[in-house]
């Protein structure tokens, strides 16, 4: 299996080549050595940063996200990651005029601004390639964004317990995790 890492302006580095990892690197113009990814890839995944903010996500990668999630191969975007395969992010920090970044539009949610920065408990509610035979189950993770309101009806496959929203002590319970509606694109915090 041949997985690809998005590998752009925004992400957070993955020391590929300090740590051996077993991926492709897929650069902005959405190749993999010359070949377009979706011909030569069985997944993807975009990881956080700051994605949105940066723009960074090019037409050309996009296409090749987009492909591959068509022909069912797995897409996987975690933190801005999953808010760059969102239809939408309000990047406006709470202004009363909305900023929207356009995503790619493979999960049907958007993203608002609430700030949660600590390490979470999660549950996994929904069946996904990423959670297949977890449902119920407990997981632990961490939670690091601005636009951390998901608002859609998108399948959940997760919901995180927080401690902390916006600078507040506020215990919460929110989704932190969905996919598509076959399950091979899902998105987590």
């Amino acid at each position: 299996m041949r997985i690809g890492l998005a590998y752009l302006r925004g992400s957070v580095p993955a020391f590929e080549d300090f740590g051996f990892l077993p991926t492709d690197l897929v650069k902005e113009n959405g190749l993999v050595n010359g070949e377009r990814a979706h011909r030569v890839l069985d997944g993807i995944i975009i990881p956080g940063g700051s994605i949105v903010e940066s723009g960074s996500l090019s037409e050309d990668l996009g296409s090749e996200i987009r492909k591959m999630a068509a022909e069912g191969k797995f897409v996987l975007g975690i933190c801005s990651g999953f808010q760059a395969l969102a239809e939408r992010t309000d990047i406006g920090r709470k202004s009363p005029c909305p900023i929207y970044r356009e995503g790619l539009g493979l999960l049907n949610v958007s993203f608002h601004p609430m700030i949660s920065n600590d390490r979470v408990e999660a549950l996994v509610t929904g069946e996904s390639f990423l959670t297949s035979g977890l449902t119920g189950e407990r997981v632990t993770g961490f939670h690091c964004h601005t636009y951390g309101e998901i608002r859609g009806d998108a399948p959940e496959i997760m919901r995180s317990i927080i401690r902390r929203a916006d600078y507040r002590d506020r215990r919460l319970e929110v989704t932190s995790g969905v996919c598509s509606d076959d399950g091979n694109v899902a998105g987590t915090m």
